[in-house]
């Protein structure tokens, strides 16, 4: 991948200037984090989950109010999707990750929906309103839960 350099040209009047200048090819996921909980558990609509930070190497998004993230900038090549703890996660449970591959080209991939179906795990990847999720002690108990999954 081309340098992030910066080029400053200055162009007189009636001059012409070649300059190979490195551009970075725009790749950007786009989507909506949600809790859906198993048909078992609940028959309720998936619901948007704010606060959740996604990431995809040191590119990191946070979800909007309605479950909304956009990671920009992202390399191609074969990349994995990951959501980030908000606190220490017990053994017991495993965070969500996927992979997605990318062209060389510029690309967008829209409406991407990670879906978190394991209620155990809000506690450790929702950020609270003091800054980081507090961990329940019963959501530590629960080792059988399947983990959320990225579709």
């Amino acid at each position: 991948m081309a340098s992030a350099e910066s080029y400053a040209l200055r162009l007189a009047a009636a001059a012409t200037v070649t300059r190979d200048i490195p551009l970075r090819a725009l790749r950007l996921i786009s989507g909506t984090i949600v809790f859906a909980p198993g048909a078992a558990a609940s028959r309720t609509e998936p619901r948007g989950l704010a606060g959740v930070r996604l990431a995809v190497g040191d590119v990191i998004a946070t979800s909007d109010a309605d479950g909304r993230f956009m990671l920009r900038n992202l390399p191609a090549g074969r990349l994995i999707v990951q959501v980030l703890a908000a606190s220490d996660v017990p053994a017991a449970l495993k965070l969500p990750a996927g992979e997605v591959e990318l062209p060389r080209e510029p690309t967008t991939v829209r409406d991407a929906k990670v879906v978190i179906s394991n209620p155990d795990l809000l506690p450790y990847i929702q950020a609270s309103a003091n800054g980081r999720a507090a961990a329940s002690a019963e959501s530590a108990k629960t080792a059988q839960s399947p983990p959320g999954s990225l579709r």
